[in-house]
């Protein structure tokens, strides 16, 4: 993942963000503009706001693949509302257009619990992506 490839891509400003100076923990935007060695990204919000996070702030989907690992590896354990957002959730991002990613990410708004599984850091993702191809 690089600078090119973020822009235009819908982020969910982390919920437990404190200090937020544009006052948008928890909301949905999109990425104008990115400084991954600068960890510095811009966002825009629906009310022409921009926003400066860094990377660890925002938020985008883990693969489909790797929620459906989630369900499966955990569907004892989940009750069974989890398990209906999880998976409309991971449907969503399965048909890979953009207007069912930002429903798919209105619905982790709506049901914070969803969260920790569907989502991750930018930064982490970054991180991720960079152990995969040292592992090649």
């Amino acid at each position: 993942m690089n600078n090119e490839e973020l822009i235009g891509q819908n982020v969910l400003v982390h919920p437990v963000l404190w200090g937020d100076p544009a006052e948008k923990n928890g909301e949905i935007g999109e990425i104008t503009e990115a400084n991954i060695e600068d960890d510095l990204i811009r966002v825009k919000f629906d009310d022409g706001k921009y926003g400066f996070y860094g990377s660890n702030a925002l938020l985008v989907f883990r693969t489909p693949d790797e929620i459906y690992d989630h369900l499966k590896q955990n569907v004892d354990n989940l009750y069974s509302w989890e398990f209906k957002d999880l998976t409309s959730i991971a449907l969503l991002l399965d048909y890979g257009k953009e207007p069912q990613s930002l429903t798919a990410m209105k619905m982790v708004r709506e049901h914070p619990e969803s969260l920790q599984v569907s989502m991750i850091s930018i930064e982490d993702k970054l991180k991720n992506a960079q152990a995969r191809q040292l592992g090649r």
